[in-house]
């Protein structure tokens, strides 16, 4: 087995892909030892979450083949554990040209931020709670728990940073906006932890 290495968080590649039958899979990978082999992710199931808008629209584009096209995912080598990488990609095409950007995060490393009805606390950097307002400022994994009677969670990090947002029995109520508000990220993922009862709710001004 190859030794682990370095792998590029931002490249371009072509991609061919083929469709093939159980029997030219078989002869296929009888064919391969002595020639290829194999790396460290060979026998892992790849989990992939892909995300879209709720009419659908990327994928409903990315049928159609266009020049260009996008798909937005979170995906792991394996099952996702607390322990294990998990990553953020944004997958661009164009022209036939396959360019990915993704960021690494890992559950385990997550900054922790509990709800305590009017205030909140943060265990870890990259998020800050005035009052019953939590501003999460830096690319990250953020475990939110708790409940907020009336409160806020502001997402306001570099047009360049990835922010996942996991709720994990969050009841949020904001009697002036949004439960949520994202002022500004490159991109921002909200999941639920498993077996977790989540509601948010924004007022009028929202």
């Amino acid at each position: 087995m190859m030794q682990s290495q370095q792998i590029p968080m931002t490249f371009q590649r072509y991609e061919t892909k083929y469709m093939l039958s159980p029997i030219m899979a078989r002869k296929l990978r009888k064919s391969l030892p002595g020639h290829l082999q194999m790396d460290e992710y060979g026998l892992d199931t790849i989990c992939s979450l892909y995300y879209d808008t709720p009419d659908h629209q990327l994928i409903r584009r990315s049928l159609e083949k266009p020049v260009y096209k996008e798909k937005l995912r979170l995906r792991s080598y394996g099952p996702a554990k607390e322990t294990s990488p998990i990553y953020v990609e944004l997958k661009k095409k164009y022209e036939g040209i396959v360019y990915k950007c993704r960021e690494r995060m890992i559950l385990s490393e997550a900054v922790k931020i509990t709800l305590n009805k009017t205030t909140a606390t943060v265990s870890g950097s990259g998020a800050k709670a005035d009052g019953s307002t939590i501003t999460i400022t830096e690319k990250g994994v953020y475990v939110v728990s708790g409940t907020l009677e009336d409160g806020q969670i502001i997402v306001d990090a570099s047009d360049s940073d990835k922010v996942q947002i996991v709720l994990d029995g969050v009841h949020i109520n904001c009697e002036t906006n949004a439960a949520i508000y994202v002022r500004e990220a490159d991109k921002v993922f909200i999941t639920l932890a498993e077996n977790s009862s989540n509601t948010l709710g924004g007022g009028n001004g929202g």
